[in-house]
């Protein structure tokens, strides 16, 4: 288990009596009857308790020092705050550009370090913590102290040491700490398991460290979970559509993907759709609608543009000004095709667009092809895609003006996410309530 291995490496004083530790119940092992738990890694599990840092004493130096340290070490005990910063990071740069160390030099190096550590400033701490972080001979209790101090160090420290050990970076994994969580998600020798706790977590900060990791090993499921949380996100949605595996379903990042992957987005849809019922003679209910988008934009009114977009998709007014105000218009190319749209009346409605689109008769060509060659069914599923990143798979029809019989005043109530918000117990364990 991995708690005893903590206990067995950790749990013990230093000879120097320099550190000491104590367990901590900071994870709670059982969850509460009404909050049941994900189901995490056999680590995450074990990772019941983690141990409590303790101060260091500023005056424990070990006795063996060579006199030359022996002097160093009584002017970071007894020198002025400046001169104990200066000889910490001095110390650090002549410890870290040395290609070897013997076990005696490792020891003195943390004993000196410790106690000069105790009395320096923040900037200090970060900028050791960044050199001690890429270096391999790093003494693991100098490192734990990092992180059991926090802050900006102790992210520096998470996100590259090797010498840490694993009971910290699932702590740190598990924990309420968003700057920590981040430095561990955006570690190059990230495993499966981390990355799997890592994944299921809320903040957007942890998301784009994890997806902008090209070493972190997404299996499809994460992916996936990942692509639902994109969102409004911009960074998160173009980073996943960068580094999507081969096969994925990219509809739900249209919007933040690329011409190129637009294309191939559309590509593939069509493809999948083949056998869909191809354009045909629209309704009476279905020119009404069009006649409705059409008056609203040659009016050069985008907001009722965007009502009568959110209405027929069920959407809210939000998402549907992000499908209008898209530079390229692809997406509202979708939209139109989905509702029937005529494609001289699509045109027509692209020429009232941004003025990016409305003076590229290129574009504006490219728009309407869009509109005239794309089965309806299959726009509707980009679109649906596109607004409803995470919402339940069986979705009501599209709705126009004329079958709803109401004013187009207002959008449609925003989705229900409910079902998939996150919970936090206390002491840092995250939990997820699925609902069936």
């Amino acid at each position: 288990m991995l708690c005893q291995h903590v206990r067995a490496n950790l749990g013990e004083a230093d000879k120097n009596g320099a550190i000491s530790w104590k367990t901590m119940n900071v994870f709670p092992e059982t969850a509460a009857p009404d909050r049941p738990t994900r189901t995490l890694d056999r680590d995450a599990v074990a990772t019941s308790r983690v141990m409590e840092h303790h101060p260091v004493a500023a005056e424990t130096f070990p006795d063996d020092l060579p006199e030359n340290l022996q002097g160093l070490a009584r002017l970071g005990r007894d020198g002025d705050l400046d001169m104990r910063q200066v000889l910490l990071r001095v110390l650090t740069d002549l410890y870290v550009g040395q290609p070897h160390h013997t076990q005696n030099e490792i020891r003195q190096f943390e004993a000196v370090a410790l106690g000069l550590l105790a009395r320096t400033d923040a900037d200090t701490r970060l900028i050791v913590a960044r050199k001690l972080a890429a270096c391999p001979a790093t003494p693991a209790p100098l490192a734990e102290r990092f992180v059991a101090d926090g802050g900006a160090p102790a992210a520096a420290i998470l996100s590259r040491s090797t010498v840490l050990p694993r009971a910290w970076l699932v702590c740190a994994a598990l924990g309420e700490d968003t700057e920590l969580a981040s430095a561990v998600a955006s570690r190059p020798d990230l495993d499966s398991d981390l990355c799997q706790i890592l994944v299921t977590r809320p903040e957007i900060e942890v998301a784009r460290a994890l997806t902008h990791n090209v070493m972190a090993p997404l299996d499809p499921a994460g992916f996936r979970a990942l692509v639902a949380r994109a969102g409004g996100d911009r960074e998160l949605g173009a980073t996943l559509c960068a580094r999507a595996p081969k096969g994925a379903d990219l509809a739900p990042l249209f919007l933040h993907a690329n011409h190129t992957q637009r294309g191939a987005i559309l590509l593939s849809a069509r493809r999948a759709d083949l056998g869909e019922r191809p354009r045909s003679q629209i309704s009476a209910t279905e020119a009404a609608t069009a006649a409705e988008i059409e008056t609203a934009a040659l009016a050069h009114d985008m907001t009722l543009v965007a009502a009568i977009i959110a209405r027929a998709f069920g959407s809210t007014l939000g998402v549907a000004r992000e499908l209008l105000d898209d530079p390229r218009g692809e997406p509202v190319a979708l939209a139109l095709g989905a509702l029937h749209v005529e494609p001289d009346r699509a045109a027509r409605i692209f020429m009232c667009l941004d003025p990016a689109i409305a003076h590229n008769v290129e574009r504006v060509r490219a728009l309407t092809d869009i509109v005239a060659t794309i089965a309806p069914a299959t726009a509707e599923r980009l679109v649906r895609a596109m607004i409803d990143r995470d919402a339940p798979a069986r979705r009501p029809p599209v709705r126009t003006l004329a079958t709803d019989g109401k004013a187009a005043g207002a959008p449609s109530r925003p989705l229900d996410n409910a079902r998939s918000a996150p919970l936090r117990k206390p002491g840092g364990l995250l939990f997820v309530r699925h609902k069936g």
